[in-house]
């Protein structure tokens, strides 16, 4: 995207997380994705197939959104480990010692800054306890059903795509 573009993409995304209804936020964003697809059309695509999960914070209780919405705490372990890798002279010396690193830091924070909860997610903790039965209560013959209308959801999506790109490109070939 220009400049220009993904600025103005960023701060209307932006301004989608303070809604306060996910279904709301989603058709909001929908109509982002559509205002840009002329102009984008094979990134707005790929971000179209996982619309929804761009939003999905917005389903958790307001308290704990904005731990959920960051990718701060990966960030912040992979800067640790990537500190140890400098350390060892830019590079670990196998794939052992990477692991081994790896299991001592997560101890240490375990140990550690992670002890304590969140208090956010400490008072949300039956809310987010039920969202987690509800989201995994019908895990059976529905749900095959469920992942055989997403395959097929996707594959209608892409042969249609596939059509707009090979017409495009026909079109292209024949000027």
């Amino acid at each position: 995207m220009s400049k220009e573009d993904a600025k103005s993409f960023k701060e209307r995304f932006t301004n989608l997380k303070f809604n306060h209804n996910f279904e709301q936020a989603l058709e909001k964003f929908k109509k982002l994705i559509l205002d840009y697809k002329d102009k984008y059309k094979s990134f707005m695509s790929q971000i179209w197939v996982k619309k929804g999960h761009y939003l999905t914070f917005l389903k958790y209780p307001e308290s704990v959104r904005k731990y959920i919405y960051t990718t701060n705490t990966s960030e912040n372990f992979h800067r640790l480990i990537e500190r140890i890798r400098g350390r060892m002279g830019g590079f670990f010396q196998s794939e052992e010692v990477l692991g081994v690193n790896i299991v001592l830091q997560l101890t240490r924070l375990k140990e550690g800054k992670w002890k304590k909860p969140i208090p956010h997610f400490k008072a949300s903790e039956y809310e987010l306890l039920q969202l987690h039965r509800l989201k995994f209560r019908n895990l059976g013959p529905d749900m095959n059903a469920e992942l055989r209308k997403a395959e097929k959801e996707m594959n209608d999506f892409l042969n249609e795509y596939k059509k707009k790109k090979s017409d495009s490109s026909q079109k292209y070939k024949t000027n």
